[in-house]
């Protein structure tokens, strides 16, 4: 436990996809439609999701609080890419239960903490060091949620699919093609200089375990049916 206490926050999440977008978050409507899409599904996912203190763990540009901000008692921000949360305080200006924090502390505690679409940008390593890292930050009782993973059969093909049905159903198609031709190259770029990391579900009910987690998985709340999500709580 003292080398998770010792690891520093850039060792637990890095920021290198984050830091090459650039255009303000509240321009991409692909993005504000999948931040209203998580914020509905996390009611069906969390019990007593009105009651409880959010953690929001590589919280990117916000959106995701925003729309969040209205269902749970408050919500706190964190990332370590600097450019996601100078967004961050600018989306979410105005969400009077939202504070970002400079600084991760596990002298602050939470009854939910929610990983969305981050654990594919650490290694396992890092996982493993950000799990005993939210237990220390978690409530009696508090859960923890990790969505979007990938698994080790990554199917593309039906992936690109739920983006087409996602579209179509918010109007977003033609505004998804144009923004695909700008930044795909880029994306792939980064991709090839960094890999996604893919978890299969042994690996993640192995480091849950280790670190002292009950898991159960569940349907992924993002936009991606193919991955998975997890819920973890503190084994009795």
């Amino acid at each position: 436990m003292d080398s998770i206490k010792r690891a520093s926050q850039k060792e637990l999440i890095q920021p290198e996809y984050w830091n090459f977008w650039q255009q303000p978050a509240t321009n991409n409507p692909r993005w504000r439609a999948e931040a209203t899409d998580l914020a509905n599904r996390l009611s069906t996912l969390v019990p007593d999701l009105e009651t409880r203190h959010v953690l929001d763990y590589g919280c990117g540009q916000g959106l995701v609080a925003t729309c969040l901000s209205t269902k749970v008692k408050a919500i706190d921000l964190w990332d370590n890419s600097q450019k996601a949360i100078k967004q961050a305080q600018e989306v979410c200006r105005s969400c009077h239960n939202v504070k970002i924090l400079k600084n991760l502390s596990t002298e602050k505690v939470y009854d939910l903490i929610l990983v969305s679409s981050v654990i594919q940008y650490i290694t396992e390593e890092q996982l493993q060091k950000s799990m005993a890292l939210w237990k220390q930050m978690l409530k009696p009782g508090g859960l923890v949620l990790i969505t979007d993973i990938i698994p080790t059969r990554r199917r593309i093909a039906s992936e690109i699919l739920a983006l087409v049905r996602f579209a179509v159903k918010y109007g977003l198609l033609f505004n998804m093609l144009l923004t695909g031709i700008r930044e795909l190259p880029q994306y792939w770029y980064k991709s090839r200089k960094r890999p996604l990391t893919y978890y299969d579900p042994n690996t993640i009910a192995e480091l849950s375990a280790a670190t002292g987690f009950k898991l159960e998985f569940v349907s992924n709340p993002n936009i991606f049916p193919t991955r998975y999500a997890v819920l973890l709580c503190l084994s009795q």
